[in-house]
Formats: C-alpha cells, sequence, structure tokens
C-alpha cells in the first residue's frame, strides 16, 4: 500500500513537472514568435505600411486608379526623338516645390527633388537619401536632350530602411505606359514610362549610356531592403509647359 503511495505521488510529480515544461516552452515559443513580428515591424515597417497604403489608394483613390488615364488618351504619334506636347497632359496636384519635384499619381508621390548630388560623394548621396529624391549631378536637366538621373530609397541593407526615405519603396510598381512628372524651374514636364529593368549594382552603364531623346530615370535599390541591385524605371518626355 505505501508503495503504491508512494508510486502515485511520484507519477503526479511527473505530470506536475511535464505541465509545467510545456507551459514553459509554449511561453518560449510565444516570446519568440512575438520577437520575430516586432523585428519584422522595426526592420520593415515602412514597406509594410506603403503596401497598405497603396492597396488601399488602388480601391478608394480616384486620383490613383485614374493615373493611367492621361497616357492611354495620348496620340498614338508621340515616341521616341518626336517632338513633344506643348502643353501638360498629366493632371497633376500642385507640387510640393516648384523649383524641382517629382510627381507620380499612381504610387501617390509629391516629393522635392535635392539638385546636382555627386554620386562620388558619399556624404552628399546619404543627405540626399536622408531627406528626400536626388538629381544626379553631371545628367541633363529633365527636357533636355540626354539622360536626367533621380534616385531615391538606396539602402545598404534592411536596417537602414528606417534611416533614409522609402519614397522609391514602391517603385516597382510602375508598369509601361504609366506616367509620371517633374515639375523644374516652375514648368511640369510629363514622362511615359518606356522601359523597366532590373541591373547589378555594379552597372553603371545607364549613367554613361547616350540617351536617345529627352529620358528621366529613376533608380533605387532592388529589392527594397537590399543593395544587390538596381531597378531602372524610364521615362520619355512627351509633354511640356512651355509658358
Amino acid at each position: 500500500m505505501k508503495k503504491d503511495l508512494i508510486q502515485n505521488l511520484n507519477q503526479l510529480g511527473q505530470k506536475k513537472k511535464n505541465k509545467k515544461l510545456k507551459l514553459l516552452g509554449l511561453f518560449f515559443i510565444n516570446v519568440l514568435f512575438i520577437t520575430c513580428l516586432v523585428i519584422i515591424s522595426v526592420v520593415y515597417g515602412p514597406l509594410i505600411w506603403n503596401e497598405i497604403v497603396y492597396s488601399y489608394a488602388s480601391v478608394f483613390d480616384d486620383n490613383v486608379k485614374n493615373s493611367t488615364a492621361a497616357s492611354r488618351d495620348l496620340p498614338k504619334r508621340v515616341t521616341m526623338g518626336q517632338d513633344v506636347i506643348l502643353k501638360p497632359v498629366n493632371n497633376i496636384p500642385e507640387p510640393v516645390d516648384k523649383e524641382f519635384s517629382l510627381l507620380i499619381p499612381k504610387l501617390n508621390i509629391n516629393k522635392k527633388v535635392l539638385p546636382n548630388i555627386d554620386l562620388s560623394n558619399d556624404a552628399e548621396v546619404q543627405r540626399a537619401l536622408s531627406h528626400g529624391i536626388g538629381w544626379a549631378k553631371g545628367t541633363v536637366e529633365p527636357g533636355d536632350f540626354g539622360n536626367s538621373l533621380l534616385f531615391a530609397h538606396s539602402t545598404r541593407n534592411a536596417w537602414d530602411i528606417w534611416r533614409y526615405n522609402n519614397e522609391f519603396s514602391l517603385l516597382d510598381k510602375l508598369v509601361l505606359d504609366d506616367m509620371f512628372s517633374v515639375v523644374y524651374k516652375g514648368r511640369q514636364y510629363d514622362f511615359i514610362v518606356f522601359e523597366k529593368k532590373v541591373v547589378p549594382a555594379n552597372d553603371i552603364s545607364y549613367l554613361t549610356s547616350v540617351a536617345e531623346g529627352r529620358v528621366v530615370t529613376l533608380q533605387t535599390c532592388h529589392p527594397p531592403g537590399s543593395d544587390a541591385g538596381r531597378l531602372l524605371i524610364r521615362g520619355r518626355l512627351v509633354a511640356m509647359q512651355t509658358g
């Protein structure tokens, strides 16, 4: 009898011990899960938020939904190298800076551009990335013949997403025939996307190649949070403000 009682007590103690171990295991699993969620939120929070805002705007924001209407209405004769239409065709909101701004209605972007950023000067590049969009020094002025380079969101790693602006984190949403506009020195220049590609990080041929016509290249690191490649969105000038 006494032996059976001791055995039962030992079994009861073992069950309590096993229950505690299970509860402790579940506790650590929950802590690990919550920690992972926090890390993901901290590291990729801006990108996730931008995706949510874009998805909402794509459904409920008329300006975003109708952003491609202007490009569909363009005359078919407008091709690379031909004369541009001498009046704006992209219906854009008031630019944040009439001296130099980039507006991409589809992505709800209306952002000041910092001019003449020397790409060989890391301090200048980081300043531009911290405050907005940069215009690469040595590239042509928007609207002129040649290639004008605007860049943003060029992070070295995922942790830098919080250090720098994330204006171009949704740039991959642009497709051929989408439109964007540059307001430069008080004039509006409308561009239509004619090329979209990803190149290796060490490929800088797009900086030195001769552009046919009047081109603006939008450049950012790809995928967001990595510097493995560069996403290039190239648009040709289709319309401009003359007065």
